[in-house]
């Protein structure tokens, strides 16, 4: 009777309550009908995550006990949602969303199964367990007077005892101040130096902006800017600021009251005597660290805007803070990090070397391990001129994350790097302490992380835009390369400003790793390396290795607390009796991607995991998923890119949640595109030429080299795709699918998938020519597509009839693939107004179909693989292509002449040619390149002797202002 008039309760409420204020509460009580309860850690919750965001905001709070206390409170946060959650979980284990109202009636009101009545008595005690811990912490702040709550608006931000104001000067001498430290400079110092003493007398007050990552000079080079002799001739007054943080505008007047010698005790005063200062005096200030445009919209109230000839130097860490306060966009400047031999330059102006010594192999070692810092290489220099052994520089490089913690000789680094996050708002924390999960030296697609993101509730499921979580994640990552957080990958071309592969600084991610396990959010396991298990709850879980795992064991056995697991993450080596136990009730992430020897065994308890919302299996030798898959309701992404699975099982369906569907070997996706300037097989050269791609994907020639862009990315008529079961239209949250096989039986997938009106990407494989009506009908419906890719049977129409009967194309497209034979291009792609990138595999086009492609308004990247194009001359006429970045010709065997006419391609920065063997050997072979004054790269690879051609092409490159980076192979 208890369970019946609980479930009542339950459906009574699920009719009369449709708003609460948090989701996983409301369905929780809907469940369990135990509102008083929950209504009360719900509210808790609230309180907490936002205490949790004021702790996070106060970053210099120094007091030991307010931070143990803030620990206890996020990891009672994260029981309080796990608690929720698993009552979410059970709602949708027996009273289906998808049953009509009469169903559900009759299955609340009936008797539960005892099994059902016992999980209801366990979750019922748990959430009284939970209400008693949060009165108990709460009393606990009490008793020790934890948070400091004076009367006033103020209160929620003063979270503990003291704050700590970092001491301007103290921090900028801090850092590596010496002239001698300039290296890789010299051409920014002399530009900047050089446009600052140019500015006229009469000119308005011009801002510039200097931005970069923490430790990458910008402070340095701005000082040795202010000292240059020129400067000291041209501005009567040089003033230099630190902003304090957290900022206080009193403290900031102050500091610059007291840089130009401006005595005044009364604040109300010293404002106005500043400006008045400055007014009718030309001056030359540098304003460093400036953290928000908020801070920076404060302070510039200071700055009279006279025309004196009067300039301010602003450095900063965020991209959109330097845009937002240079006066010109010509005013803002990047500073990078050094080159490998610059990093050495440096070192060696810290430590002796000999280059062909004994420690040079050590050296490459650790300068890798700087990536290019500045203030690391300075700071690790020094600390290297006290050793002189290689043992000693070998424990240095092994033991580099203990060393930034406890070593003082390397504190400015941990002080600076620790500053940028610490200047990270509360999401933003959240996410980026998140990416310590991945492996040092990963690229990390923006994709995989925005996804997984959105399984650990890190990114908003909605924002005031209407935004969707996939957008938002992505505007998260954009924030966290913006603000010096993570870099592009150094093989990612910019080709539309979307950024989609990025790294995170080795040394950042010490001081992140540190973080992680200081706050219980990340254990890792290491095949290598002895581990003490740990006893305290953790909440992500990463199993690396580069080498074999012990046999006959468990690697999970002996960890207690597994089920508070939120994510089970895999580098390297998949250990061969990895058993994902039950007892993971929380897993809401499990990663595979890439992992060695990961099969089919290892998904064998998969449908337990019932909080499950990502599941990544890209690249592993996983065959099939287990029907048992159906049974997680909460699951957003799958991905089964680079598998052996070609049906997904009808349990599928039932995952009403679910968002990405990735499976099969597209065309190479954008994501993969460090893969597209790869040759087609290996070859000695080859190899050092694309040193930065992860080494486990050159291992097998076999598995990577044929999906190589040179070797036809997709043998035509191969079947590279996955079929879908019955009854897949009913995933309505689908935005991402592909690829899928519609060779067996188009007219009924194109039904399914027409009915996925929400749908954003899609790739199909195997079309024929009795596929046209029910394509033309389905891309009909997809009104939101943005992303097509169509790969058509071998043989002569296929593709070319369906694409041609399509009445209503999608005409918000950005990227369009094509693979199979064409001939001509169909009318409406030349109407595509919207499309930035265009990829065609074995299209058979001629030079009328390129005049089409160069109308494109907005077309930024033109991809011409094997056999797309069979002309011996092609040529990019005049006013063509007015917006092109990238041109790639990839094995055009007919390929003769490229011929780039004038006022053709203004805006080409990445010329490359691959395998076009038949290239004329002299001045014909390609025309026009110093016509491309934007030009930066230029590629000649595989394509057989032609000595004439590239001595031209020198020769060209030598003339030409941008010097760009010419590879001939």
């Amino acid at each position: 009777m208890e369970a019946t008039a609980l479930s009542l309760a339950k459906l009574t409420l699920d009719t009369l309550l449709p708003v609460a204020k948090n989701a996983l509460a409301d369905e929780a009580v809907l469940l369990l009908g135990v509102h008083e309860e929950v209504s009360f850690i719900t509210n808790e919750l609230e309180m907490m995550q936002a205490f949790l965001r004021a702790a996070g905001a106060d970053h210099r709070a120094s007091n030991e006990v307010a931070k143990i206390w803030v620990k206890q409170v996020r990891d009672l946060a994260y029981d309080v949602e796990d608690c929720l959650q698993e009552y979410l979980a059970l709602d949708l284990g027996s009273v289906g969303c998808d049953m009509p109202p009469c169903a559900r009636w009759l299955r609340a009101c009936a008797v539960p199964s005892p099994g059902r009545m016992r999980t209801q008595h366990q979750i019922a005690v748990r959430i009284k367990q939970v209400k008693g811990r949060v009165e108990e912490i709460s009393k606990r702040n009490l008793r020790y007077s934890i948070v400091v709550q004076p009367a006033g608006p103020a209160a929620v931000h003063d979270i503990t005892i003291e704050h700590q104001v970092l001491d301007a000067e103290k921090f900028a001498a801090g850092i590596a101040t010496e002239e001698s430290d300039l290296v890789g400079r010299d051409q920014h110092r002399a530009e900047l130096v050089d446009r600052l003493v140019s500015l006229p007398s009469s000119e308005p007050l011009q801002v510039f902006a200097l931005w970069g990552s923490g430790g990458v000079g910008k402070t340095v080079l701005a000082r040795d800017v202010l000292r240059s002799p020129k400067l000291r001739q041209a501005f009567q007054l040089r003033p230099w600021v630190t902003v304090p943080h957290p900022f206080i505008m009193a403290e900031f007047i102050s500091s610059l009251a007291s840089q130009l010698e401006i005595m005044e005790e009364s604040r109300s005063l010293v404002f106005t005597k500043v400006v008045r200062h400055l007014r009718d005096r030309k001056y030359a200030m540098v304003v460093d660290d400036v953290l928000t445009i908020a801070e920076w919209e404060k302070m510039k109230q200071a700055f009279p805007d006279s025309s004196t000839g009067s300039c301010i130097v602003v450095t900063t860490r965020d991209e959109v803070v330097a845009k937002h306060c240079s006066t010109s966009s010509r005013h803002v400047r990047k500073l990078d990090c050094l080159s490998h031999t610059e990093s050495f330059q440096l070192l060696c102006k810290k430590v002796q070397l000999q280059e062909a010594g004994p420690l040079m192999p050590m050296v490459d070692a650790i300068l890798k391990r700087c990536c290019g810092l500045p203030l690391a290489v300075a700071a690790v220099g020094k600390l290297l001129a006290t050793m002189k052994t290689p043992a000693e520089w070998k424990k240095l490089h092994d033991h580099l994350g203990s060393e930034l913690k406890g070593n003082p000789r390397l504190e400015e680094i941990t002080n600076v790097l620790t500053s940028s996050y610490e200047g990270l708002p509360y999401h933003l924390k959240s996410c980026f302490l998140y990416l310590s999960i991945f492996p040092k030296y990963r690229e990390l697609r923006q994709t995989r992380v925005s996804w997984r993101w959105m399984a650990e509730g890190l990114v908003p499921e909605s924002s005031s835009g209407g935004m969707d979580p996939e957008d938002n994640g992505e505007n998260y990552f954009n924030q966290l390369i913006s603000r010096s957080m993570i870099q592009p990958a150094t093989t990612w071309v910019n080709l539309n400003d979307r950024i989609n592969t990025a790294q995170v600084h080795d040394m950042m991610r010490e001081i992140i790793l540190a973080k992680a396990a200081e706050e219980n959010q990340l254990f890792v396991l290491n095949a290598r390396l002895p581990s003490r298990l740990p006893r305290e709850k953790i909440r992500h879980l990463v199993l690396t290795s580069d080498c074999r795992w012990p046999a006959g064991s468990d690697v999970l056995e002996g960890i207690s607390n597994m089920w508070q697991v939120r994510s089970l993450t895999v580098n390297g080596e998949c250990p061969p009796r990895l058993i994902i136990p039950s007892k993971m009730k929380m897993l809401r992430v499990l990663d595979l991607e890439d992992s060695i020897n990961a099969t089919d065994e290892h998904l064998s308890g998969i449908g337990e995991l019932r909080q499950l919302k990502y599941l990544g299996l890209k690249k592993t030798a996983i065959t099939k998923l287990p029907e048992s898959v159906g049974r997680l309701k909460f699951l957003q992404s799958l991905d089964l890119r680079g598998t052996k699975v070609t049906t997904i099982p009808q349990g599928v369906t039932k995952l009403e949640r679910l968002r990405h569907l990735m499976a099969g070997n597209g065309m190479l996706h954008d994501d993969d595109n460090t893969i597209s300037s790869l040759p087609s097989r290996p070859s000695c050269f080859a190899w050092r030429a694309i040193s930065s791609i992860d080494a486990r994907k050159l291992a097998s020639t076999t598995t990577f080299w044929p999906q190589v862009v040179g070797s036809t990315a997709v043998t035509i008529g191969q079947h590279s795709g996955v079929r879908l079961p019955d009854g897949f239209g009913r995933l309505k949250s689908m935005h991402n699918l592909g690829t899928v096989d519609v060779g067996k039986d188009g007219h009924r997938i194109f039904k399914e998938i027409s009915k996925l009106a929400g749908l954003w990407s899609l790739e199909i494989t195997e079309l024929t020519n009795r596929d046209g009506p029910e394509f033309c009908h389905m891309i009909d419906e997809l009104v939101s597509l943005r992303d097509l890719e169509v790969r058509s049977r071998a043989g002569r129409s296929g593709l070319l009839h369906c694409l041609s009967m399509i009445e209503s194309p999608p005409l918000n497209l950005i990227t369009l693939r094509l693979c199979g034979h064409l001939g001509r291009l169909p009318s409406w792609i030349g109407h595509l107004q919207y499309v930035t990138k265009i990829k065609l595999l074995a299209t058979e086009l001629e030079q009328d179909a390129i005049e089409m492609l160069g109308d494109l308004p907005n077309l930024t990247g033109l991809h011409l693989w094997r056999m797309s194009y069979i002309g011996q001359e092609l040529r990019l006429g005049t006013g063509k292509f007015a917006k092109l970045k990238l041109i790639d010709i990839n094995r055009l065997e007919d390929l003769v002449s490229l011929v780039i006419e004038g006022a053709s391609t203004p805006q080409l920065e990445w010329l490359w040619l691959k395998q076009c063997c038949r290239l004329s050997d002299d001045e014909n072979g390609v025309v026009g390149v110093p016509l491309l004054h934007r030009l930066r790269e230029l590629q000649i690879m595989f394509c057989g002797d032609k000595p004439k051609l590239v001595d031209l092409l020198q020769k060209q490159l030598g003339d030409h202002q941008n010097r760009p980076l010419f590879e001939c192979f």
